[in-house]
């Protein structure tokens, strides 16, 4: 399976983008800004389905080299993303919504699958 993040708006405190599951749109996504640095760089990555003991539940997490721990999880703000990204739907300025559900939604479709990569653009 190939998950592609595409960056779209890439603002001063937060970069919201959007989630393609085999070309497919999934869902919108929320991060840091660029310029805080702790965005996940551009490339490709591998994803497994782990245990999180932070979030106390299954969770993707993304093999970015020299970090640890970052997932996709749900959340609505930037203070919500540590690093990570959070799912949902881009319905207000900033924002993610329903993230919850994409979160659940992407758990269930990726612990079917053996090899999951996803590609940063």
């Amino acid at each position: 399976m190939t998950i592609e993040l595409v960056r779209l708006f890439k603002r001063d405190d937060y970069t919201i983008g959007r989630l393609f599951i085999d070309g497919k749109v999934f869902c919108d996504t929320l991060e840091p800004s660029v310029a805080s640095g702790i965005i996940i760089p551009k490339g490709e990555y591998t994803i497994k389905v782990t245990y999180s003991p932070k979030f106390r539940r299954m969770l993707p997490l993304i093999d970015v080299p020299g970090r640890e721990g970052i997932r996709i999880h749900r959340g609505n703000t930037v203070k919500d993303t540590k690093g990570c990204v959070i799912v949902g739907y881009n319905t207000r300025k900033g924002v993610v919504t329903s993230s919850e559900l994409c979160e659940t939604r992407l758990v269930e479709m990726l612990e079917k699958e053996n090899e999951i990569k996803i590609i940063v653009k």
